[in-house]
């Protein structure tokens, strides 16, 4: 298996740990299962992005600068923040507040827009492969 695809793979399963975490803060019946879904499926999925994105990025030649990486590190950030927020206990009362609410919510639909930008990738230029074309070297070189 190459390094792309591994990290791809990672990423991948990264996102999906992620989704667990934040529908399980979202779906939890009680604040230590909210809680828990955030400390551990959301936690692990925004490392597992974060480490393989960034190797994605080594590996084709996207600057970390690039304005539609920049914000969507920003808003996953955000995102992230703001479904730790929501789940934090400091008393039953504010466990059920109507902000808390929201703000999982809001969590959600920004972690949407990190998608939607990672996938339309606005104002990016083509990157190099990240491998080699199996083409270019079959071909003679020509004197």
């Amino acid at each position: 298996m190459s390094v792309y695809l591994l990290l791809r793979t990672l990423k991948w399963l990264g996102m999906l740990a992620y989704g667990a975490g934040l529908v399980g803060a979202l779906g939890a019946e009680t604040p230590a299962g909210r809680s828990k879904a955030v400390q551990l499926w959301a936690t692990l999925g925004f490392a597992l992005l974060w480490f393989s994105g960034w190797g994605l990025a080594r590996l084709t030649g996207v600057s970390l600068g690039s304005a539609y990486l920049s914000a969507s590190m920003a808003l996953s950030l955000l995102s992230m923040q703001l479904l730790i927020w929501s789940t934090e206990r400091r008393s039953p009362e504010l466990a059920r507040a109507p902000g808390r609410i929201w703000a999982g919510r809001l969590a959600a639909v920004l972690s949407v827009a990190v998608i939607v930008l990672m996938v339309a990738r606005p104002g990016a230029r083509p990157t190099r492969s990240p491998a080699p074309a199996a083409d270019a070297a079959a071909a003679p070189s020509q004197p």
